[in-house]
Formats: structure tokens, sequence, C-alpha cells
């Protein structure tokens, strides 16, 4: 092998010799991974979800902007939780949540998942897109985090944007599959029945209700998200709200159904068993 390292990222040439003692080059790249990280997603599986009929309820804060922290506090003094979406290059820059901001914000509850390094939207095919979904899974474990969740940019050019079903059957969601038990993308749709497996949680999609979605349609996806055993993920760019307090009124309705035991928010994806169910295709 001749190659280069630039970062964690080794580019190069494989050469390898035919039965005639041709030499033969193939381009490959590598990319460094912390052992543990490979643990990640096979300890996830031991997760068994609540089998009852109340509807489940995932809010997440997508890209870690500096207008989390007011969103986290309206959440907070609601009793609600979310998972934080993490691009983890940014973690700490130019006003964003830093490290012991999050592990604040998981100590009282909230879910961290890891969301690229960079989300960049000429994030390449190839060993750009390992190096985003590993450097990120890997950053997040490095900072004790143990991430098991990959939640896909919504910027990502079509090449590695996950958006069919046919997708899921190339080496990206192979590799994606290695390192995350959950797998949230563009192809799946926000509201499913509970309880969530292996295949229906590997490509798990969600309603975006903070990018100009009118308040009827998003009233409309929360009486969805009521059906009783249903699965409902809402995401949220706080960055993107007219105003601080744009989904207030959401989030009222939201705090008083869990009061009321009409619906269960959880502060991050869990699967059913058994773990055998993640060799099917999502749906």
């Amino acid at each position: 092998m001749r190659y280069q390292v630039v970062a964690d990222t080794a580019r190069g040439d494989l050469f390898m010799s035919d039965s005639l003692g041709l030499e033969q080059g193939y381009p490959m790249f590598g990319v460094r991974v912390r052992a543990n990280v490979f643990a990640l997603a096979s300890s996830a599986q031991r997760l068994t979800a609540i089998s009852d009929s109340t509807p489940t309820v995932l809010l997440w804060l997508a890209d870690d902007p500096p207008q989390d922290e007011d969103f986290i506090a309206r959440l907070r003094s609601r009793g609600l939780t979310a998972m934080l979406a993490i691009p983890t290059y940014f973690v700490g820059r130019n006003g964003r949540p830093g490290w012991q901001d999050l592990r604040n914000d998981q100590a009282l509850g909230f879910g961290i998942a890891a969301h690229s390094r960079t989300h960049s939207a000429t994030t390449a095919d190839g060993p750009d897109f390992v190096g985003e979904v590993l450097g990120s899974i890997t950053d997040l474990d490095s900072m004790g985090f143990a991430p098991t969740t990959f939640v896909e940019p919504g910027n990502w050019p079509e090449a590695i944007a996950f958006d069919s079903v046919a997708k899921f059957k190339t080496w990206r969601a192979s590799m994606v599959r290695t390192f995350a038990w959950v797998f949230a993308s563009r192809v799946g749709p926000g509201t499913q029945p509970e309880p969530l497996t292996a295949s229906t949680a590997f490509g798990i999609g969600h309603w975006t209700v903070s990018d100009g979605l009118p308040d009827s349609l998003i009233q409309s996806l929360w009486r969805q998200a009521n059906q009783r055993g249903h699965f409902t993920a809402f995401g949220i760019h706080t960055w993107k709200l007219p105003s601080p307090g744009a989904l207030d009124w959401f989030l009222d309705s939201l705090s008083q159904a869990q009061k009321a035991g009409r619906v269960r928010l959880i502060p991050d994806v869990v699967v059913s068993a058994p773990a055998l169910d993640s060799v099917n295709e999502p749906r």
C-alpha cells in the first residue's frame, strides 16, 4: 500500500500481483477509529422498548446552534427533554454550546446523537462521507458520550442522501449500520407503529416543525402523534424559528399531554428486542 494520512484519513493505492506476477493498483482509503467505537451499536441492542400502547414522542434539536440554549431552557421549564444532534467540529465555536454544556444537558436527561462533523453540503462520497460519519461518532465517544444514534444532515448531496430504500442496500448503509444502532434519515415517515424494531429504527424519519411550517400543519402532525401505539419524531432547528417562543404553544401541548399520561416523551430512540431483526431493510 502507498498512502498519505491527513488528520484521521488515509488516501492512496493498494497494489496486488495477479497469477502472472503483473501488478495492479486499486484506489483505497481508510479512516482511523477508536477501537471501542465498534462496540457502541452492539451494546445498544440490549435496550428494550416499553410494550404498552401509550404514544411515544421524541424531540430532537439539530446542529448545536447558540439558540439551543434558550430553547433547552424552555423545554426544562415544562419538564421536557430532547435529543441533541451534534455536528462535532463546531462544539463550543462561535457561541455554540461547548462540551461541558452538553455534559450538563445529558445529566439533565437529554440524549446526545452524532450529526456529522461539519454538516457540509459539499461533503463528497467516499472518504469524506466516512470521515464525517465515523469522525462525529468517534469525537463524541472520545468526550464520554458513547452515541448509538446518527442523524443524517439534511443538506448532504444526492450521492449520500439517504432518501430512498434502495440507498440502504449500499456499502454506505452497511458502514453506518456497523457503528450506529439508530439512523435518522430522510426516507421514513415521522410517525409509525410501535414497537420500533431494528429495521424501522435504521432509517427512521421525522417531521421538521421549525422551518416555516404553518401552525395548522404542526397541529395536524401533533394530533397524528397522539395515536395510541405509535412513535413520532419531531425535528427542530432552533436557529430557523421566526422567534424564540414560536413553538411555545406546541411545547405547552406536549407538556400537558405528558403530565396527563397521554404521551411518553423519550430523549433517544428505544428499539425493541430481538436484535436479529437488524438484518432487515427499513420499510
